[in-house]
């Protein structure tokens, strides 16, 4: 497949999709009335026991809001993770180039 034709004009290029913490945690955009209710489940969001405000989310998404969230997902990504290292990542090497080529390469 090649990847640059997911950034051309024509086929349908986005999926409506439930929002699932662990695929959906970039470049996030949402209404006010979507923050307004994820504000009534405050309490839930901020005492949930983890370290990601993404779980939270999807904690208070499964649980608390009446309606739960879903992503409207571009086939062909406007924001990229170029991070090579960091809480979840350890590596030796944390040059982000190969990344960041890899990226304009698709685009």
């Amino acid at each position: 497949m090649d990847h640059g034709d997911l950034y051309l004009d024509g086929d349908v290029k986005a999926e409506v999709t439930p929002w699932i913490s662990s695929k959906h945690n970039m470049g996030m955009a949402f209404n006010r009335s979507t923050w307004q209710d994820i504000q009534h489940c405050s309490e839930f969001f901020c005492n949930y026991d983890d370290y990601n405000w993404d779980w939270s989310l999807q904690h208070i998404s499964q649980g608390c809001l009446k309606h739960k969230l879903y992503a409207m997902v571009m086939k062909g990504p406007r924001v990229f993770h170029i991070g090579e290292c960091g809480v979840h990542h350890k590596k030796a090497n944390c040059e982000s180039t190969a990344v960041i080529s890899k990226v304009q390469q698709a685009m």
